[in-house]
């Protein structure tokens, strides 16, 4: 179908059958799967696709392994590939294997662990505050002991996190730089 198309889109074949790859690069493919595969090596399709596509923002992360665009977080939840924008995220919360997002429009759990996602986020605006808990700094409306109010939901803060959370707070309301 793709060789009938005047103006083809970017195209990822998924297949069970890899001698069909030589046919799907012929038709300039950006990417060719064969099943299984991860969801890392499918975001590396992707990241190929915005990359041809010349997308605005997608520079920072690209290529150096975080598989991030530049001002969010690709994530899958429920059978779909989500598109976060970091100004979205107000925390996250791990449940062993799997992460509830919290966003300024909903809640969406994935199968990813909390380290995972921390590495994936930027740490100039998300800090780890408990094991179980990220937040983002920017979306802090008060710190009471060692509670920290985000949105309408209380994190607590681990005690050896809480210097930390202070010291980066403090910075950051002196506009200083790291």
């Amino acid at each position: 179908m793709i060789k009938t198309l005047e103006n083809p889109p970017e195209v990822i074949f998924t297949t069970a059958y890899p001698e069909y790859a030589v046919e799907g690069f012929e038709v300039d493919a950006a990417d060719y799967l064969v099943k299984p595969f991860s969801f890392e090596r499918f975001l590396k399709g992707i990241i190929k696709v915005l990359k041809r596509m010349d997308v605005p923002d997608f520079h920072k992360g690209a290529g150096s392994g975080n598989m991030e665009t530049g001002k969010c977080l690709m994530i899958k939840a429920d059978g779909r590939l989500y598109r976060l924008e970091y100004n979205t995220i107000i925390f996250l919360e791990a449940f062993g294997d799997y992460v509830r997002i919290h966003t300024t429009d909903k809640g969406l759990t994935t199968h990813e662990t909390l380290k995972n996602l921390e590495n994936r986020l930027p740490a100039e605006n998300f800090m780890r505050v408990h094991r179980s808990y990220i937040i983002s700094l920017d979306k802090i409306n008060f710190i009471e002991g060692n509670l920290i109010r985000m949105g309408q939901t209380d994190i607590p803060v681990a005690a050896p996190l809480r210097e930390k959370l202070m010291t980066e707070l403090d910075r950051r309301s002196k506009n200083t730089p790291a």
